[in-house]
């Protein structure tokens, strides 16, 4: 289909990239590894950060680690 000027074009993950590994998991591509790495990395520096932002928005910790972590392991 063609598009339309009325049509929003979303961006998406793209499927075959998810590892299907735990965040604890190393990976084999030297490049997710380190994207790894420093996503682990940014949420332990930030967590009391991550737990006032949190409390201010209503939202578990949980969900804005999870977020920052999941950007950097499954979808760098």
């Amino acid at each position: 289909p063609l598009k339309s000027e009325n049509q929003i074009e979303i961006a998406q993950s793209d499927p075959g990239r998810f590892s299907n590994l735990p965040p604890w998991a190393e990976r084999d591509n030297k490049n997710d590894e380190d994207q790894r790495k420093e996503a682990i990395r940014v949420v332990s520096e930030n967590a009391e950060w991550i737990c006032r932002v949190s409390q201010h928005h209503n939202v578990t910790p949980d969900a804005i680690a999870g977020a920052i972590l999941w950007e950097g392991i499954e979808n760098p």
